[in-house]
């Protein structure tokens, strides 16, 4: 399934996705790659916290009383633990908060507040670690420049390597987020687009599988 714009024809469409037909068979492969490190819920009664997959009895509301509670424990030890790297810098934080975004894992303001988003609890530890070290960066660097990226790695040597895992989690919020646009101006349509397999590499890379736009198209994992 493909949004466009409502001005534009459905052999435009078409026409645009064929030109670009490889970069999205890539981009699926990439994105069902990074998937892979998300274990699968066995079904109902099941969820994700710190990375692991757990059984849960209780109801929804409860679920996420406790996964705030735990979020503010472990964020906050994070953030006990690294704080200390950044010397007389770490003065500048000023507080913690958790709240549920659907397109950012954490951010920090000017005034030295870090607010970090709720369902990173349910990533695993060393994933929210690396959002606590990028966050309290910005402590000293508000930009992400090559001083800002240094400082991270200097707070936390494995930052990287826990980043790449944390860019597979990212499909955790999409399946949470609602239908929107995309980005979109205006209204849009929606596109249900098949092509002849043996002359489009797209058809072969997606199975036979709805192809849909911001799984594609929204290669950019959630700010930061």
């Amino acid at each position: 399934m493909v949004r466009s714009p409502l001005r534009l024809s459905h052999r435009q469409v078409e026409e645009f996705l064929r030109s670009r037909r490889q970069w999205i068979a890539d981009r699926l492969a990439e994105a069902t790659d990074a998937r892979s490190v998300i274990p699968p819920l066995p079904g109902a009664g099941f969820v994700h916290h710190r990375g692991q997959v757990i059984s849960w009895d209780g109801t929804a509301a409860a679920l996420e009383r406790w996964q705030r509670t735990e979020a503010l424990a472990v964020f906050g030890a994070h953030l006990e633990r690294l704080l200390p790297a950044l010397g007389v810098a770490q003065v500048r934080y000023h507080s913690l908060a958790v709240r549920k975004m659907r397109r950012r894992w954490g951010s920090c303001s000017a005034n030295g507040k870090i607010t970090l988003n709720e369902y990173l609890i349910r990533v695993p530890d060393a994933c929210s670690e690396a959002v606590v070290a990028h966050e309290i960066a910005h402590l000293v660097y508000m930009d992400h420049g090559p001083r800002f990226h240094a400082l991270v790695r200097q707070i936390l040597p494995n930052y990287e390597e826990a980043d790449q895992v944390l860019n597979g989690w990212t499909a955790m919020l999409k399946d949470l987020s609602p239908s929107t646009n995309n980005g979109a101006r205006g209204p849009v349509e929606h596109h249900v687009l098949w092509f002849d397999s043996d002359q489009d590499a797209l058809a072969q890379s997606s199975s036979k599988a709805l192809v849909n736009a911001d799984a594609i198209i929204s290669g950019v994992r959630p700010s930061m």
